[in-house]
């Protein structure tokens, strides 16, 4: 098991007053007598790596959800200028095409976006599940498009 105990030798560090220690222990036999043989490890350094690991990670965690919500504003901005020109009839009908496939692609990034935070909320344990339904045609025929402009 892990033990954490009070550093009070020589041996231990200046700046360090309390050690992580991994304990085994295990029962043996010595020249006729039985005893308990304990086998102790300083895991200090290691456990220092795994906090500032773990730290880093809920870090990286907490950026990219503050990222992702930020991409999503101007996203649902583009969005809804597309809606409106959908809407206000201005686009010229050759261009209806670009401008579809425009707002598929803005649509897109949404999903990839709430996808990414579904990912966070998964490892916090927070994320529940809500059926739906789609069209399987209508993913189709926007990744078509969305492929054909390259």
């Amino acid at each position: 098991g892990k033990f954490a105990f009070e550093c009070e030798s020589e041996t231990c560090p200046a700046r360090e007053s309390l050690l992580v220690v991994d304990i085994n222990v295990s029962r043996c036999d010595w020249l006729g007598d039985r005893g308990y043989l304990l086998v102790f490890q300083n895991i200090t350094p290691l456990e220092e790596a795994y906090i500032k690991v773990k730290e880093l990670d809920d870090l990286k965690s907490r950026w990219i959800r503050t990222v992702s919500h930020e991409l999503r504003t101007p996203l649902n901005g583009v969005n809804g200028v597309f809606e409106l020109l959908a809407q206000k009839n201005v686009v010229i009908p050759s261009h209806r095409h670009l401008m579809k496939t425009g707002k598929n692609a803005a649509q897109t990034l949404l999903l990839y976006i709430s996808d990414l935070l579904d990912y966070f909320q998964i490892q916090a344990g927070s994320f529940r599940i809500s059926p739906g339904t789609f069209r399987v045609c209508e993913i189709l025929e926007k990744v078509v498009d969305l492929m054909s402009l390259k």
